[in-house]
């Protein structure tokens, strides 16, 4: 079975934080929140080993970043993520109301250390 069939179900819930964001606003950091992204091996994780940054502008621009790390990775070798791998969107909840992109990407690397990045623009 493809991972694309594997994690379809959570296509939604890759990157959601609980924060909310503002455009216009600084970065805004935050230590411990829950993030959910994919594990070295496919599956849906969510954690709280978290460092997340949240950055947007009036240009109507956010980005999302969470960092974790101990994330299960059996591969032996890092593992990239992206919308054409996997057809999964990102989620980012802005204080407007919640926004889904297809730009995104995950790297875990073989340590276990995690890294997703969405990036979400108006039309």
């Amino acid at each position: 079975m493809s991972l694309k069939r594997n994690v379809k179900i959570a296509s939604f819930a890759i990157g959601v934080v609980a924060s909310s964001i503002a455009f216009a606003e600084p970065a805004v950091i935050i230590v411990g929140d829950t993030c959910g992204m994919l594990d070295g091996d496919g599956a849906f994780i969510s954690t709280t080993d978290t460092k997340t940054v949240n950055t947007n502008s009036s240009n109507g621009r956010a980005m999302f970043k969470c960092h974790a790390s101990d994330v299960p990775n059996s591969t032996g070798s890092a593992v990239h993520y992206d919308f054409e791998s996997t057809e999964l969107t990102c989620g980012i909840l802005l204080t407007d109301g919640f926004v889904s992109t297809d730009d995104w990407k995950q790297v875990v690397d073989t340590e276990g250390n995690a890294v997703l990045t969405c990036k979400y623009k108006e039309d």
